[in-house]
């Protein structure tokens, strides 16, 4: 669950990956259109639709269980955020050991185990691939390597819109460090365009339904909405959980609301990073490129609070960025930065690694040479002494800001509901509409946690529900939703759930029982019961049809 206060986001991203795993067989048909807020079409685009992930997830899905699915989906994407870290500072030709510390910083990266409730959040792997396959294209330009870099950007959209729609303006804004130099090649203009052609290939498909489904609903964020998602420079100074070395805490003024510090041994690592990749020539525009890049992260997760002499450039990139204006949670560009500090930091720990090498050998033992003779250390040891203090800098700027134990929710148990479930299944034909009772009173995440339990249950019954929970709502789906909580005082919400085509009426009993609906006549000749599960306290009833209403 991360810091998650209530497991909506979890059982919803369960339900999420779930989706994914049944239409593996099926070659994507009716992909988009996921049986909840029926009649609504192309549900599915309301949120992550997480594709790479319900693709990893499958084999352990089927041969295991869904909670399985998830943990693996998870601890692979940790894994995968550490290795390609480290696959990556390699290929700055950092020392090996700066290399494992900045892979081991991103498995901890305190954004990641913040947000960790939030699956598609996790997965950083794709950006570093990204970072990677742009180093290479520098060093090579060609087709081959242009194609590895368009390759990397789809991989990091699909894995996780945001990142993708972030890096992507990033990239556009902060590559020019790296390409200028070499403009002038015309393999290099062939290698982007071929890059540009494939992303825009693999991500169309996805790409197309978003947008369009974002314009018919006309789902737009509100400035207000984003300003309240948006950091603040005083949020930089705060980790989640407490660290080593604790920089100053100046979030008292502007309120306690995001923590987004990687750490401050990080961010003195970082500095000293930035120092030596720029002084160092053949690193130097790849480190100029993440320094802008960490800067504009910083920036743009300002949202609407971020201006230059009254020009905002959020309301520019909302204007001009298709995607941009269905952004919400624009702080999450912390990630990238948190993300850009491990790789300046480890570059800092190279430096370390390299300094004062040149006198490490028996000349510098003479008068006027280093200062290691006047400390007695032999030249044999000068080498594994400055590794071992790189180690344990290395050591603390890893687990400087440590993560508590995880809270864990119980998966949706299918025997638990197997009675309804069944029932249903087996009992109704497959596009019989169904209504979970009670519905939610507020609207707030932990108000819909019994929503995406039944959500997940849907993937047992596969019948569409007039139900639902994503990052975006339908407008049918709010009046309904008014309607219906006014149940049992007015049964209009009956007529309009009848409207949506709803033919039983799942009910939990913690909200009404049996009993109270025998003794409310206001449900007579409304309601027919059906069948009750004990072990699931879930109570069915059929929605009478109106006269002259078909069955």
């Amino acid at each position: 669950m991360g810091t998650e206060s209530c497991a909506t986001v979890p059982l919803f991203n369960l339900w999420t990956l779930g989706w994914n795993v049944g239409h593996l067989g099926e070659l994507g048909r009716g992909y988009w259109d996921a049986p909840i807020f029926h009649p609504t079409t192309r549900a599915f685009a309301f949120s992550e639709p997480m594709c790479i992930a319900g693709v990893i997830a499958a084999p352990v899905w089927w041969l295991a269980s869904p909670a399985a699915a998830y943990n693996f989906v998870l601890i692979l994407a940790l894994t995968l955020n550490g290795w390609t870290t480290c696959q990556f500072l390699k290929g700055l030709r950092l020392r090996w050991l700066a290399a494992f510390a900045g892979g081991a910083m991103a498995v901890f990266l305190p954004f990641v185990h913040w947000q960790l409730g939030v699956i598609q959040l996790v997965p950083l792997c794709g950006l570093v691939w990204t970072l990677h396959s742009m180093l290479r294209f520098s060093q090579q330009p060609r087709i081959a390597t242009g194609l590895l870099l368009g390759l990397a950007i789809a991989t990091t959209y699909l894995l996780c819109t945001h990142y993708g729609l972030f890096l992507c303006v990033l990239l556009v804004l902060c590559g020019g460090p790296v390409l200028i130099p070499i403009c002038l090649r015309w393999r290099m203009w062939v290698g982007l365009i071929a890059g540009a052609v494939l992303a825009c290939l693999l991500v169309l498909p996805e790409v197309t339904v978003q947008l369009f489904t974002a314009k018919e609903h006309e789902f737009i964020r509100s400035r207000q909405q984003v300003e309240n998602l948006s950091a603040e420079p005083s949020y930089y100074t705060a980790t989640p959980w407490p660290e080593l070395i604790p920089l100053p805490d100046l979030r008292e003024r502007a309120g306690k609301l995001w923590m987004l510090s990687p750490g401050s041994t990080k961010y003195c690592l970082a500095a000293l990073g930035l120092a030596v990749g720029l002084w160092h020539r053949r690193r130097r525009s790849f480190t100029a490129m993440c320094a802008i890049m960490l800067v504009l992260s910083v920036d743009l997760s300002f949202g609407p609070k971020l201006e230059f002499y009254h020009w905002h450039p959020y309301e520019w990139l909302h204007d001009y960025v298709p995607g941009y204006a269905q952004v919400r949670n624009i702080f999450r560009y912390a990630a990238i930065a948190q993300l850009l500090v491990v790789i300046l930091a480890a570059i800092g720990l190279h430096g370390l690694l390299t300094l004062g090498r040149r006198n490490d050998g028996p000349a510098s033992s003479s008068p006027g040479g280093s200062g290691w003779p006047r400390l007695g250390i032999s030249h044999a040891c000068r080498p594994a002494l400055r590794n071992a203090f790189v180690a344990l800098l290395g050591f603390i700027a890893v687990s400087e800001v440590r993560p508590p134990p995880q809270k864990l929710h119980e998966a949706p148990s299918y025997e638990r509901n197997y009675h309804w479930v069944t029932w249903l299944k087996n009992a109704t034909p497959p596009d019989t509409v169904l209504a979970h009772l009670p519905f939610p009173q507020g609207s707030f995440a932990e108000h819909y946690q019994p929503t995406t339990v039944v959500m997940n249950c849907q993937l047992w019954h596969r019948r569409p529900m007039v139900n639902g929970y994503s990052g975006f709502f339908p407008e049918e789906f709010i009046e309904l939703k008014h309607a219906v909580n006014e149940l049992p005082g007015k049964v209009h919400g009956l007529d309009m759930l009848r409207q949506h085509g709803v033919r039983y009426c799942v009910v939990d009993r913690s909200w009404l029982t049996r009993e109270q609906f025998e003794g409310t006549p206001a449900y007579r000749g409304q309601l027919e019961w059906v069948i009750g599960d004990e072990q699931a306290g879930i109570d069915v009833y059929e929605l009478v049809p109106r006269p002259g209403q078909a069955r």
